[in-house]
């Protein structure tokens, strides 16, 4: 074996020879013997400092070998092989790299996946400048969309466990990664015809089905019996369906990866990792993206100052008058949504976000564009009940309108903590109960009192020329009216002290002419996943009834939320 070894390092050096028959011979047994002598291997290895970039040819050859024609002790030869090339011969750092990023492309079988894993990680830690060269070749090699999915998953956490092991990669490959699934999220909405195929009844039934044969494959596993109420020949998918399968794989395996971190990175490094991935939420709001964006709805979830920070962020991008008009609906949307959904938000938190976005919607009803917001058809002495809306003038206030849309859909889900005082729960409480203050709790009472009383100004915006409730969805407008009705908001005018009309009434007559109205975008809303769902499910607000509501009617209100 030792006398092989060192025909192997002559055989290298003879390529400086007049004859180098012996160097082309030794290529040849590389590209014909299978499978390779693993001595052979060795050999290389211990005259590593011999190959140069005239070795082209021979590297070709180990390249194009077959890993799955030898065993794990040829393929631990093979991988110190390449580890001891590329520390001997940094320029070969490139080829090298992408040779074993390629593999993660074709072996999924659980030694070669964690050999190859291993080379990389160890390759990269022997070179600094490797990362630069290893982050193009995550999107080049990445699997096609059809693709099997135990392939997607086994590349995706290659990548996410190699920033695991080199934090230097951790939130680039992270990107990259995210925007894979963002192009497949946006590919799944944009491919088909709504009017000729409901995506969600797709997505319901691929669910349904990997839901019944996960189930069928345990009761056989068990050897118990499997009532097939459903019948395989009954569960219908399409490629749009196993499209959306690979989809909820890959967040899932992002969802896993983010849970990793938060168990065993630093509260800095974590808190740098979600401040620098908020730079992708913009591109999942400007390409209002389906499904890539329950990453941050888990990720605000991992620490308190996520979520300010996230608010903070849409925020930002909403208010942002020199931002693309799309950009600034998305983010309202988004963040109404999110307020609206995440039941881990803090009172705190959402009275401060709620206030933003009354003072904001009250300030803009008021400015002089929106004073003027009738057309040059509406008479000037028409009240702002009498002005037309036109779909050129809903699209010249769309962030006013998203803006309110998200600030009502958020009350509808948190009245009780943005509405009354905890003093006084509801009208029905206040009257079984003294409304006894603690002191303790002055402050936030005092919070939720003044927001209590900026309601009328939130009603003069309703019924200002720009009609908000005319151009907010039905569903939302109609939960809304029964929000404030309930809890005798609007029953009179503090501003003067008279009586005001009911709100039915209000509403009749806001509501009495068509108008056009905006996009139903509720970003979080609840998503039929398979496998994501163990992570973002707890993570939801459900609707708060009022008092004498049952069960049913927030079924109901929920429907219509998901189906509009």
């Amino acid at each position: 074996m030792l006398r092989l070894r060192r025909e192997v390092g002559d055989a290298i050096q003879s390529r400086f020879q007049p004859d180098r028959s012996k160097y082309y011979n030794l290529v040849k047994v590389v590209q014909e013997c299978h499978p390779l002598p693993v001595e052979v291997l060795r050999g290389l290895s211990d005259n590593v400092s011999l190959i140069d970039t005239s070795c082209k040819s021979l590297l070709n050859a180990l390249f194009a070998v077959k890993l799955h024609e030898h065993d794990r002790e040829w393929m631990l030869a093979y991988s110190v092989f390449f580890e001891n090339l590329v520390s001997a011969q940094a320029c070969h750092l490139k080829a090298v790299a992408q040779h074993v990023t390629r593999l993660f492309c074709v072996y999924t079988r659980d030694a070669t996946f964690d050999i190859v894993h291993n080379m990389i990680v160890t390759i990269v830690r022997l070179c600094p400048s490797g990362p630069k060269f290893l982050l193009p070749f995550v999107a080049k090699h990445f699997p096609f969309k059809d693709d099997p999915v135990p392939l997607v998953r086994r590349y995706v956490q290659h990548w996410l466990r190699l920033g695991r092991a080199i934090p230097l990669m951790r939130q680039p490959v992270f990107a990259i990664l995210v925007r894979r699934l963002l192009s497949w999220d946006v590919e799944l909405h944009s491919g088909y015809d709504p009017d000729k195929l409901d995506l969600d009844a797709v997505i319901e039934r691929t669910v349904l089905r990997a839901r019944y044969e996960q189930e069928k494959t345990a009761a056989e596993a068990a050897g118990q019996p499997f009532d097939d109420e459903i019948g395989d020949d009954q569960i219908i998918t399409t490629d749009l369906g196993q499209l959306f399968i690979r989809i909820d794989v890959f967040l899932t395996t992002l969802l896993e990866e983010l849970r990793w971190l938060q168990k065993h990175l630093e509260e800095t490094e974590l808190e740098a990792f979600f401040t620098h991935s908020l730079s992708l939420l913009d591109e999942m709001v400007a390409l209002r993206s389906s499904y890539t964006q329950y990453l941050w709805f888990f990720m605000a979830s991992l620490h308190p100052n996520f979520a300010n920070g996230m608010i903070g962020f849409l925020l930002m991008k909403f208010v942002d008058t020199d931002a693309h008009m799309s950009v600034r609906t998305g983010a309202a949307s988004y963040l109404g949504s999110y307020l609206a959904r995440a039941a881990y938000l803090p009172p705190a938190m959402l009275k401060m976000s709620a206030r933003i976005l009354m003072n904001w919607c009250v300030t803009y009803a008021q400015s002089p564009p929106a004073l003027r917001a009738h057309d040059s058809d509406t008479p000037d002495f028409a009240t702002p009940a009498e002005s037309r809306l036109t779909k050129a003038r809903i699209e010249r206030h769309a962030v006013f309108y998203y803006a309110f849309q998200a600030l009502i859909y958020t009350l509808c889900f948190h009245w009780r903590t943005l509405l009354l005082d905890e003093a006084m729960p509801s009208a029905s409480e206040s009257r079984r109960h003294d409304a006894d203050a603690d002191e303790n709790e002055e402050e936030d009472e005092d919070d939720a009192a003044s927001l209590r009383s900026e309601m009328p100004v939130l009603q003069e915006v309703m019924q200002s020329r720009l009609q908000p409730l005319r151009v907010c969805q039905k569903h939302v407008v109609d939960r809304f009216a029964k929000v404030v009705h309930g809890l005798e908001i609007f029953y009179v005018d503090t501003a003067s002290g008279r009586a005001a009309a009911s709100m039915a009434a209000a509403r009749e007559r806001l509501l009495s002419a068509p108008a056009p109205r905006i996009d139903p975008d509720f970003s979080y809303e609840p998503v039929t996943f398979h496998l994501a769902k163990t992570f973002i499910d707890p993570l939801y607000k459900d609707l708060e009834l009022l008092d004498g509501e049952d069960d049913e009617d927030d079924e109901d209100t929920a429907s219509d939320t998901s189906s509009d």
